[in-house]
């Protein structure tokens, strides 16, 4: 039996970070942090770096009394080294913004991994590398993501990874919404409690660990409606538990920007195989767009650039067949950075951690 799917817009964003200069206990970047006298203890063991903040942070103390969890889904304490347990649980809060309200931000940490939603709109992604005895938090200004009324938020977790990037730890979630009116004046905030609503059978299931980062492994058919949008009925979703905050050190703001996310530009098709018949018709990406495939088929993308980025895909198929995106190094000489996305005929591999460790599989947003 063939499987058709239609993809109709695939774009590649690149993740960009900012230098940090650490230089005999200090620490400078071009991010503005408050005025504080931090220090950096340095011991004989380069682990047991310790940070002290001597000005007290209100918003780093809320956090830390506020984390939460599924009550459905645990995770080991312990696990051998580099190995992981990985988990996705999403999270949704429906809130309301007042009228008088001018600006709002939200702080938010998670263990290990977040990626946010607001009113269905994607909004950022985070935390910063962390050790869990000095978690760092991030701090978004969402304004433009809300209206006045209600307004939802969502937000997926996915932990109990372990590799070169994530330290394998307990799971949780924390988050502190201020919103302000015009003079800056706090007029509401809501923060995680038990009232917000958690699953772990949202479309996106237990991720994998790669060497220095995660695939997303995304499944449509494991839910019924889109549970990033405000519409969606949580009614049957689980009431958040509280977690302790015990099990992470004192928290503290993120220490260097945010990253940015741009498009990569000038990605190329180089091929397309279908049914053992290759066109190799090399043209950019986005007007090959939309784009007819029928399982089994391979497509052979050139980013032109050694680059670090994820793939947003936007398909339409039927059901029983699977997409993987990875990298190529067996057509090509090192001078093409050249990627596979690919449409295979039947379900995902059962065994799904052993797939994942050879397959990333593609997030349809």
């Amino acid at each position: 039996m063939k499987h058709t799917c239609l993809v109709t817009r695939t774009r590649i964003f690149r993740i960009i970070s900012q230098i940090l200069i650490v230089s005999t206990a200090i620490v400078t970047s071009s991010y503005k942090t408050p005025k504080t006298n931090q220090h950096i203890h340095c011991s004989s063991v380069l682990n047991s770096l310790e940070y002290v903040d001597t000005v007290y942070d209100p918003i780093a103390s809320e956090l830390k009394s506020s984390l939460i969890w599924n009550a459905g889904i645990s995770i080991p304490d312990t696990l051998p080294l580099r190995e992981s347990y990985p988990v996705s649980v999403g999270f949704r809060k429906t809130f309301t913004f007042p009228e008088e309200a001018t600006s709002a931000e939200l702080h938010i940490f998670a263990d290990a991994r977040y990626l946010l939603w607001i009113n269905g709109e994607y909004v950022n992604r985070g935390p910063n590398r962390f050790n869990p005895k000095r978690p760092e938090y991030d701090s978004h200004k969402i304004t433009k993501w809300l209206k006045a009324g209600s307004n939802t938020i969502a937000v997926l977790i996915q932990s109990g990874l372990s590799n070169y990037r994530f330290m394998y730890h307990h799971a949780g979630m924390t988050a502190v919404m201020e919103m302000k009116d015009s003079k800056g004046k706090v007029i509401s905030k809501i923060d995680t409690d038990t009232t917000w609503r958690s699953s772990a059978s949202t479309r996106f299931g237990p991720p994998g660990a790669l060497l220095s980062g995660i695939s997303d492994n995304v499944d449509e058919h494991r839910e019924k409606a889109d549970w990033l949008v405000p519409e969606f009925d949580d009614s049957d979703w689980q009431f958040a538990i509280k977690t302790n905050g015990s099990y992470w050190g004192d928290f503290s703001k993120r220490m260097i920007p945010l990253l940015r996310e741009t498009q990569i530009e000038g990605v190329q098709v180089l091929s397309i195989v279908q049914d053992s018949d290759t066109c190799e018709n090399i043209s950019l990406l986005n007007k090959t767009m939309p784009l007819e495939l029928t399982a089994p088929a391979t497509v052979l993308i050139d980013m032109k650039q050694m680059v670090r980025a994820w793939f947003e895909l936007d398909f339409e198929s039927g059901r029983n067949y699977y997409a993987s995106i990875d990298q190529n190094r067996e057509f090509f000489p090192p001078t093409v950075h050249a990627a596979v996305m690919a449409l295979h005929n039947g379900l995902v591999p059962k065994n799904r951690r052993k797939a994942e460790r050879k397959n990333r599989f593609l997030t349809n947003n």
